[in-house]
């Protein structure tokens, strides 16, 4: 019975680590693709999907800090170190998103 309990609880505290671990990798995929591409060029090659993307990328944010904070809060920092990386963008009303551009203000 121990065992089973000790295999149940690793079983949580692994799923949280594995759902925040492939959120991180698709947002740093997305907003970090390095190489040949920008993440500019990258939203303008998906297109009208990119908005529904963004819509359903919200919402499993959303998800994710509102159950973990307060029992995952290491999960939590990790999240919003990632969110902070992610410039301004407009998600327009066909369905594609841009990046804001960025002030002379804002770059000092």
């Amino acid at each position: 019975m121990a065992f089973k309990v000790v295999r149940i609880r690793a079983s949580s505290r692994s799923t949280a680590e594995q759902l925040v671990h492939q959120w991180d990798n698709s947002v740093r995929e997305l907003w970090s693709p390095g190489g040949d591409i920008t993440p500019a060029e990258l939203l303008a090659e998906i297109g009208t999907e990119a908005g529904e993307m963004m819509e359903l990328s919200r919402a499993l944010t959303a998800f994710l800090i509102t159950t973990l904070t307060g029992k995952r809060d290491d999960l939590v920092a990790r999240i919003e170190g990632r969110l902070a990386t992610i410039p301004a963008f407009t998600t327009n009303k066909d369905g594609t998103v841009t990046i804001d551009p960025v002030s002379p203000l804002q770059q000092e």
